[in-house]
């Protein structure tokens, strides 16, 4: 089985990044408010919200991934949580688009061996993972 290596594509997930993005400068503006009325509490809080949403969201494009290794598929998350399916047991790959954009990993025997959010990664990557895993797509 070939090696095959696939990250979030940023581009892709633009209405996400800018919505991260506005809500930290709106955190940001609102410790300034909270900082000039000194109530420290408020400026903590919106300052730590801040940091969170944009170190999750930078976390998520720096650590997830999708990949081939050897004859293995792997999900990797921000936090590093890994899944893991031996190729030969996967059947398909099931793409559903509401209520958000997902792709199911499903296993020979009907069972579900994992899913991911569709809108980090482009159709050109999900078809080529689906090739590399010479899947069905349904």
């Amino acid at each position: 089985m070939s090696q095959l290596l696939l990250r979030p594509h940023p581009r892709h997930s633009l209405p996400i990044l800018v919505l991260v993005a506005a809500g930290d400068v709106l955190a940001i503006a609102l410790a300034a408010g909270f900082l000039a009325i000194r109530n420290w509490s408020a400026v903590i809080f919106m300052l730590a919200a801040a940091l969170t949403t944009g170190g999750a969201t930078w976390a998520y494009f720096a650590r997830a991934s999708l990949g081939i290794e050897g004859d293995v598929l792997v999900k990797r998350g921000a936090l590093g949580i890994t899944s893991r399916c031996r190729v030969e047991d996967l059947a398909r790959m099931e793409t559903s688009y509401a209520p958000q954009p997902t792709v199911r990993f499903i296993r020979q025997d009907g069972s579900l061996a994992f899913r991911m959010n569709a809108r980090p990664w482009t159709a050109d990557q999900l078809d080529a993972l689906r090739v590399a895993l010479r899947l069905k797509q349904s």
